[in-house]
C-alpha cells in the first residue's frame, strides 16, 4: 500500500516539472528562503527554471495545447501582442520617412512632365492638375502626422493598456482557481478529520488528494508560463522602441496575487500535509494486533 501510494506521488511529480519549485514559492525550506532574496518573485523564478531562452511562441503554443487545453482561452495573448509591436513598428518608419525637399519635388514634376508627352494639351493640363493635387494632399497628411502621429509615449500608452486587458484575464483566473482550490482543501480536512480507520476511505482520499496536487502543480505551470510570456513580450517592445516600459510595467504589478503566488505555494504545502498525515496514520490491523508478550 506505501509502494503504491509513493508511485502515485512520484507519477504526479514527474508530470510537472515544478515541483520542486513549489517549496521556493511557499519559502518552506532554507534553499527556498536563500533563492527567494535573490529573485524579484516567485513566479520569476518559475518561469526562469521552466522556460529557457528560445521561440517562446512554439514553446507558449505547445505546452498550452500539451498541458493545459481547457485553459487556453485564459493564456496570455502572446502572438497578438507581436502583432501590435509589429504595427506600431509600422506606424513609426511611416512618421520618420523623409518628405520630399522643393527640389524633390520639382524633379518628380519634371518626371510626370515626361510620362505626359505625347498626350494631347488638354490632356496633360489634366493630369498635371490631378498630379499636384495628389500631391498636396500627400504633403498635407505628412504635415498631420508630424503633429499627431507617432511618438513612444503613445505608442508606450496603447501597449500598456493592451497588457493590462491580458494581465486582469490571467490574473482573474488564477483568483478564481486560488478560492476553488481554498474550498477544496477545507472540505478534504473536513474529511479526513471525520474519516475512520477503513482502508478503502483512506486509499480513496488519498487518490484525491494526488489529483489535487497535481492540478495544483498544472496552475503552477499556468503562472509561469504566463509570467514569462508578459516579460518576454516586454523586453520585445523595449528592444525594438529603445525604452524601458518593462521595469515601471513589472513594478506597477507586483501586488497582484498572480504575481505573488504565495496563496499557491500554501495551497501545495497544505496539500501535501494532508497526504502525510494520512500516510503516517496506523492501518487499522496495526490498532488492533494485539501486544507481544512472553511465554
Amino acid at each position: 500500500e506505501g509502494d503504491w501510494l509513493q508511485r502515485e506521488v512520484s507519477a504526479a511529480s514527474r508530470r510537472s516539472k515544478s515541483h520542486h519549485l513549489v517549496r521556493q514559492c511557499a519559502g518552506t525550506s532554507a534553499r527556498g528562503d536563500r533563492r527567494a532574496r535573490k529573485a524579484t518573485s516567485p513566479a520569476a523564478r518559475l518561469s526562469r527554471a521552466q522556460f529557457p531562452a528560445m521561440k517562446f511562441g512554439k514553446v507558449l503554443r505547445s505546452t498550452v495545447e500539451a498541458r493545459m487545453p481547457q485553459w487556453s482561452d485564459f493564456v496570455i495573448a502572446y502572438k497578438p501582442l507581436k502583432r501590435a509591436i509589429k504595427a506600431l513598428t509600422q506606424q513609426r518608419q511611416m512618421q520618420l520617412q523623409p518628405q520630399p525637399s522643393p527640389s524633390q519635388q520639382q524633379q518628380l514634376g519634371q518626371q510626370q512632365g515626361l510620362q505626359l508627352q505625347g498626350q494631347g494639351q488638354g490632356q496633360q493640363e489634366l493630369a498635371q492638375l490631378q498630379w499636384t493635387q495628389r500631391r498636396s494632399s500627400e504633403l498635407e497628411q505628412g504635415q498631420q502626422g508630424g503633429q499627431h502621429g507617432w511618438s513612444l509615449a503613445a505608442a508606450s500608452s496603447s501597449f500598456t493598456a493592451l497588457l493590462d486587458s491580458e494581465v486582469d484575464k490571467v490574473n482573474n483566473f488564477y483568483s478564481d482557481r486560488i478560492e476553488e482550490a481554498v474550498i477544496i482543501v477545507h472540505a478534504l480536512r473536513q474529511h479526513i478529520q471525520q474519516m475512520g480507520q477503513e482502508v478503502g476511505q483512506r486509499m480513496a482520499c488519498q487518490k484525491s488528494l494526488v489529483s489535487f496536487h497535481f492540478n495544483l502543480l498544472m496552475l503552477q505551470n499556468y503562472v509561469a508560463l504566463n509570467f514569462t510570456g508578459l516579460v518576454k513580450i516586454l523586453k520585445k517592445f523595449d528592444k525594438r522602441f529603445d525604452a524601458s516600459l518593462r521595469a515601471d510595467y513589472i513594478a506597477a504589478i507586483v501586488e497582484l496575487p498572480f504575481y505573488r503566488c504565495a496563496a499557491l505555494g500554501q495551497l501545495v504545502e497544505d496539500t501535501e500535509k494532508l497526504f502525510n498525515s494520512l500516510d503516517a496514520a496506523p492501518s487499522p490491523l496495526e490498532v488492533e494486533k494485539p501486544p507481544l508478550t512472553g511465554t
